[in-house]
């Protein structure tokens, strides 16, 4: 393993117990305001990384249309924490990976809950075209606000910049 995934790994598994107590608070919190008994972690959740660099966030593009822009993330898959989820996402998303990620805002969005964390970047990133053909830049924040994310965006992540 190199030391990069190595300060990943480790990152991720020094967050994981914090993050379950905030989970957990913000979870019920969640609940007494919604009302909602059925939010169960983490079936049916999302991971959202926020990574910055001076002005600007890494944002991806949507496969295939290279100007629907939001932040590297996705599913979380089964028996993997939001953190872990996160940081794969990343991994998978921009070919870099990610270090120090800290739960910054949980929303839930009809069934599903979506993580959202801030991250720092190892190393360095160009724009590039990723495996998936989806657009990986750095972007000014108001760029993800429209698209296929871009409510969720406006509501949850620029609050968070």
């Amino acid at each position: 393993m190199n030391n990069a995934l190595l300060i990943a790994a480790n990152s991720a598994k020094l967050s994981t117990n914090i993050e379950r107590r905030l989970n957990k608070d913000k979870i019920k919190l969640m609940n007494k305001k919604t009302n909602d008994s059925s939010l169960d972690f983490p079936t049916g959740s999302a991971a959202v990384v926020i990574i910055k660099n001076e002005n600007k966030i890494l944002a991806v593009s949507r496969k295939g249309n290279h100007k629907d822009l939001g932040l590297p993330g996705g599913k979380i898959e089964l028996g993997e924490s939001p953190t872990t989820a996160a940081c794969r996402e990343a991994v998978e998303e921009t070919g870099k990976t990610i270090c120090n990620p800290r739960l910054m805002h949980v929303a839930k969005v009809g069934d599903i809950c979506v993580f959202v964390f801030s991250a720092d970047l190892i190393g360095q990133l160009s724009e590039h075209i990723n495996s998936e053909d989806a657009k990986v830049c750095w972007v000014k924040p108001e760029e993800i606000c429209s698209g296929t994310f871009g409510k969720f965006n406006k509501k949850h992540i620029m609050q968070l910049l």
